[in-house]
């Protein structure tokens, strides 16, 4: 759906439900059974990099191919148990690079399938990575409320700092200016500076814990345990006001993503669906059907694909392995 220049809000909603109401979707299975655990797309759309419960990173190209391409196994036992937190984000800028978190933070080079860096911050579960706009840092947070920082330097990465959260931290993004934006407890998104200090401006979303978060231009959007989304538009620096609410699941709202235009934002959690609305004021577009509760999604970055796994079964009651992308033309 290329950008248009539509005359008026109802125009736009219109126009959207009619592109992803004539949609498909095509599915993906993993060549073992496995459940996926993240989802990414590089940088330049091309690739699509799979973790699932196995500790095995798959690539797939252009989504081409029935099965990905096996590169990395995080464990050195096939039978040892792999985290739900495993998963792997692709760097902003380089196609090639992506870091992956389980019991280690690894940095992987895919083309040349070598580890460009790796560490073990903490003896607790990783559960969070991302990376900053520029891809020059990068943090990994914890199920201790840890979150550390490391700068990418010319060969590899140091460690910046560590910072120890008075509150539940949850998924964190970072901001343009290269502040940390971290969705947590009591129902608020806190931010920290990029020398690691906790900032006093922390804005208050939900009466709920804040689980999710994600952000595109001058929006952010923030998805708590109490099943909404709050929409939040940018005035200045960390001057946020909550415009809009998206109030149409009924479970808690474990993951939220925008479109690669900042037009949409689509939300899910333990729903049996995925709900996709406008960013400006969060009116409905669409929903995607789920068979069971959304375990990670994630928008492409130049189309209006979106990329999604959830707990699916067959006829016969039986677990199905899958991951699928929404939005191909019919």
């Amino acid at each position: 759906m290329a950008p248009v220049q539509y005359n008026s809000l109802m125009s736009q909603l219109e126009l959207a439900r009619q592109h992803f109401q004539g949609v498909k979707e095509r599915e993906f299975r993993l060549p073992i059974h496995f459940k996926v655990t993240s989802v990414s797309f590089s940088c330049d759309g091309r690739k699509l990099a799979v973790c699932s419960s196995d500790g095995i990173l798959r690539l797939w190209d252009n989504l081409n191919g029935a099965e990905g391409r096996q590169l990395l196994s995080v464990v050195e036992d096939p039978k040892s148990p792999v985290s739900r937190h495993f998963k792997a984000v692709f760097h902003p800028l380089v196609p090639n690079i992506v870091a992956l978190i389980e019991k280690t933070l690894i940095v992987f080079d895919i083309d040349s399938k070598v580890k460009i860096f790796e560490a073990k911050p903490s003896a607790a579960q990783l559960l969070n990575v991302a990376w900053c706009q520029d891809g020059t840092r990068l943090a990994v947070g914890t199920r201790a409320e840890e979150i550390f920082s490391y700068e990418m330097t010319l060969d590899t990465f140091k460690h910046q700092w560590t910072v120890q959260c008075p509150f539940e931290a949850n998924q964190f993004i970072f901001s343009a200016d290269g502040c940390l934006i971290v969705a947590g407890s009591p129902g608020s998104v806190h931010f920290i500076s990029p020398t690691g200090s906790i900032l006093a401006d922390s804005i208050r979303c939900s009466t709920a814990s804040a689980y999710s978060i994600s952000a595109r231009s001058d929006v952010l959007a923030v998805g708590a345990s109490d099943a909404t989304v709050t929409l939040f538009h940018k005035r200045e620096a960390h001057q946020l006001i909550a415009n809009n609410c998206m109030a149409r699941l009924d479970g808690a709202v474990k993951h939220v993503s925008f479109s690669y235009d900042g037009m949409f934002v689509a939300a899910g959690g333990d729903d049996k669906f995925i709900d996709i609305g406008l960013s400006v004021n969060g009116d409905l577009v669409h929903r995607v059907p789920l068979t069971g509760p959304l375990s990670c999604l994630s928008w492409h970055p130049n189309s209006l694909l979106l990329c999604f796994a959830a707990d699916q079964y067959d006829k016969n009651g039986r677990s199905e392995f899958v991951f699928k992308v929404f939005g191909f033309a019919p």
